[in-house]
């Protein structure tokens, strides 16, 4: 990314889906440590980088999620 701001989309909050959070965060450190600093958890409602959309089956939810933090300039 140009502007060091990453985001991530998981369906739940749950142990296995922050695993791949983990596990993403661990990723875009190593390529980019200034990126990974914005790279922090929290919940759908939080103004986090990272959003939940409490469910695996709402493509809709992952959409806005997604799309909302598209739309703050952030690259998920």
């Amino acid at each position: 990314t140009q502007n060091n701001k990453i985001g991530f989309v998981g369906g739940m909050d749950i142990a296995v889906i922050e695993k791949f959070e983990a596990g993403f965060a661990a990723g875009v450190m190593s390529v980019n440590p200034e990126a990974s600093a914005n790279l922090i958890g929290g919940d759908a409602t939080s103004g986090s980088t990272v959003k939940f959309a409490s469910a695996f089956n709402d493509v809709n939810k992952g959409y806005e999620l997604g799309k909302s933090l598209a739309d703050a300039g952030w690259r998920v």
